[in-house]
């Protein structure tokens, strides 16, 4: 029997409050949702408000 692992790239999100970071963040989004998937699964912490 043959196991498969999927890669995780796990981290935290720091937007110090800036739209900058909101727009990277979506960005990144975007990215990652078009076109083939990805070959790892991306976990993205943002802080709590």
């Amino acid at each position: 029997m043959t196991s498969k692992i999927t890669p995780m790239i796990a981290g935290n999100w720091k937007m110090n409050g800036t739209s900058a970071s909101l727009d990277e963040l979506q960005a990144l989004a975007k990215l990652l949702t078009t076109g083939e998937a990805p070959r790892a699964i991306v976990v993205l912490c943002p802080p709590q408000r």
